[in-house]
This record gives structure tokens, sequence and C-alpha cells, in this order.
């Protein structure tokens, strides 16, 4: 599970970058020669925790500790709300929508979603902190 984490604090951190080192990122946008290297770079580092993390997972699987058992009913919970999450996800992609216009950006509400979902029908450790994971990078919409 170790591996995982580490993965996750990763690609979390990629994408933190511009929220607790705004400076930091415009001075290697700026020694860097542009912000295409940078997001280069920023693209790299973000596949490579998420490569970790998703490997970590399955080593966790491997050895899962388990918190609780969910009812077999959660399944049909979890199919039932990520209708409304595939929906957000591709209004992210559609331009000038009504879903887009209300939430402004809906991939996140999406992701938060999914992970609820998730979390209903996993019980195993990994699976939480996996899961719960999206929340910590936003504040709940």
């Amino acid at each position: 599970m170790t591996i995982m984490i580490i993965g996750l604090l990763i690609f979390l951190g990629s994408h933190s970058v511009r929220i607790f080192a705004e400076n930091w990122r415009q001075q290697q946008i700026a020694r860097k020669r542009g912000e295409t290297n940078w997001k280069l770079v920023y693209s790299a580092v973000s596949f490579i925790g998420l490569v970790i993390a998703i490997y970590g997972f399955g080593q966790m699987r491997l050895d899962p500790i388990y918190v609780w058992h969910p009812p077999m009913g959660m399944r049909h919970a979890v199919a039932l709300l990520m209708l409304p999450a595939f929906i957000m996800l591709a209004a992210t992609y559609v331009p000038h929508n009504a879903i887009k216009a209300k939430l402004g950006h809906p991939m996140v509400l999406s992701v938060k979603i999914w992970a609820f979902a998730h979390l209903l029908a996993n019980g195993r450790l990994g699976d939480i902190i996996f899961c719960c994971f999206p929340y910590l990078g936003y504040p709940i919409v």
C-alpha cells in the first residue's frame, strides 16, 4: 500500500503546484524556455505518479485489509450514481452547455461522485485511500 500512496502523492503533488507554489512554477516556465516544456515535464511527472499508484493499487489487492464488507445492493447504487458522473464528465468537453454553465467545472463533481460511489461498494483500506484521494485536491462542490 505504501507504493500506492507514494504514487498518489506524486500525482496530487504535481497537480497542486499551481495552488501552493505558483511563483516557483512561473520561475520554472521562464527558466525552461516556455510553457510547452513545463507542460511536458508536468505531464510526465503526473503520468509516472499515476502509473506508480495503479501498480501499488494492484499490489494492495493481493493482500487486502478489509474495513467493511459492503452489501451486494451497493453495486446497484454504484451503477445508478455512475450515470450522472458520466454525464458530467462528458459535459466537461462539450462547449457552451447548461451543465457546464451551472457547475463551472463538472469534471470535479464527476470525479467526486465516482469516488463516493466506489466507496459504497468497496470496503478495502486501499480502495478507501484511492477513492478519497480526489477529495484532498479540491473543495467539495
